[in-house]
C-alpha cells in the first residue's frame, strides 16, 4: 500500500521535491522540510544559495536534476559545486579565491609604474613603454598594488589685474 503525503508546505512555498521546498520572501530564500524552515540566505548572496544546494544534495534530500530544475541553473554548475562542497565543506564557498601575483610587475616596475603614474602618464602610454600589458597594471592599481600618487603641482600666485596689466 503506497503511503500518501499530506500537503505538508505552507502556501507559498516551491517545491524542489516531496520533500524539500523553498520560498522567497522579504529579499531572502527560505528552505523548508515539511513546515520546518532548514536554513535561509539574502536573495543575492550567490555564495550561500551554491553551498545550501550543494548540502541538499550530498545529504541525500534532493537530487542535482531537481535542484536543476527548481533554480533553472546549469548542470555543469551543480556538479562543480557540489565536488566543492565535497572537497573543500562549507569553508571552501567563503574562502577568497586564490591568484597569483603577475611576474611583470616586480619591484622594480611597480616603482616606475608608480612614478609615471605622479607625472600624469597614461596607463596605456606606460604599458607601451614598459612592455606590460595594460590591463595588468589596472588590475594592480584596483586592487592597491600600485598606488596612484596625486601629483603635487606648484600653485602659482594669481595675480591681480592690475600686475598682469603692466606685463
Amino acid at each position: 500500500m503506497v503511503q500518501q503525503y499530506l500537503p505538508m508546505f505552507k502556501e507559498g512555498v516551491q517545491l524542489i521535491n516531496n520533500r524539500v521546498g523553498y520560498e522567497k520572501r522579504d529579499g531572502k530564500i527560505y528552505y523548508y522540510v515539511g513546515q520546518a524552515i532548514i536554513t535561509s540566505h539574502q536573495k543575492d548572496d550567490m555564495k550561500s544559495f551554491r553551498c545550501t544546494c550543494s548540502q541538499l544534495v550530498e545529504t541525500g534530500n534532493v537530487r542535482q536534476c531537481e535542484i536543476i530544475k527548481a533554480f533553472k541553473v546549469s548542470k555543469k554548475s551543480v556538479l562543480r559545486n557540489v565536488a566543492k562542497y565535497r572537497s573543500g565543506g562549507v569553508g571552501a564557498f567563503y574562502q577568497k579565491r586564490k591568484s597569483r601575483g603577475a611576474k611583470v610587475l616586480t619591484d622594480e616596475n611597480i616603482d616606475k609604474i608608480e612614478d609615471l603614474l605622479s607625472k600624469d602618464k597614461k596607463v596605456k602610454d606606460i604599458a607601451e613603454e614598459l612592455k606590460i600589458k595594460q590591463n595588468t597594471i589596472e588590475k594592480a592599481i584596483r586592487s592597491k598594488r600600485i598606488k596612484k600618487k596625486v601629483p603635487s603641482r606648484n600653485k602659482m600666485p594669481i595675480k591681480n589685474k592690475a600686475a598682469r596689466k603692466s606685463e
